[in-house]
């Protein structure tokens, strides 16, 4: 079992079983045993928070929490429930027998990005270097709009 919290610090439980897979199966179509459904889920922070409600579903109900509740409790935290789905992916998958270790390991690798993309945007946001970008970007797009013509790279012909 994950954990993980809310915005407002309720502290949610997630796991999974063959019997809340196949549940999620029969709801949003995506099969977590399926190699193309895992890899959609792992893909798609929508899929994977909705993967994740449905997995709290009865914890919310018992504290009555709708879907839109707890979807908005999630803002600034859809990272840390993404994870914990990937996590306990992982772990289940692991259960399930040494077949399953490929899948085992493709949900730790979306983990890994997961992290290392969180860690990169924060060092680009402290470094000022994400606003640099956004700045050349808004240059671009004013040259663009005056002169109606996107900007090339030295080594670009034009031709893409």
């Amino acid at each position: 079992m994950k954990t993980f919290s809310d915005n407002r610090g309720q502290i949610w439980n997630l796991s999974l079983t063959l019997g809340k897979v196949r549940k999620v199966r029969d709801v949003l179509g995506l099969d977590l045993l399926n190699l193309n459904h895992s890899q959609q889920l792992q893909a798609s922070l929508t899929d994977r928070l909705a993967y994740v409600y449905l997995l709290c579903e009865e914890q919310a109900k018992g504290l009555d929490i709708d879907a839109d509740e707890f979807e908005e409790r999630l803002y600034g935290k859809a990272s840390e429930a993404s994870q914990a789905l990937m996590g306990e992916s992982v772990t289940f998958f692991r259960k399930l027998g040494p077949d399953l270790e490929p899948m085992a390991m493709m949900a730790e690798r979306c983990m890994k990005s997961m992290k290392a993309g969180s860690a990169r945007l924060k060092e680009m946001k402290s470094s000022g270097q994400l606003d640099s970008l956004f700045k050349e970007m808004d240059e671009a797009m004013d040259k663009f709009i005056q002169q109606g013509t996107l900007p090339t790279s030295p080594e670009s012909d034009g031709n893409g």
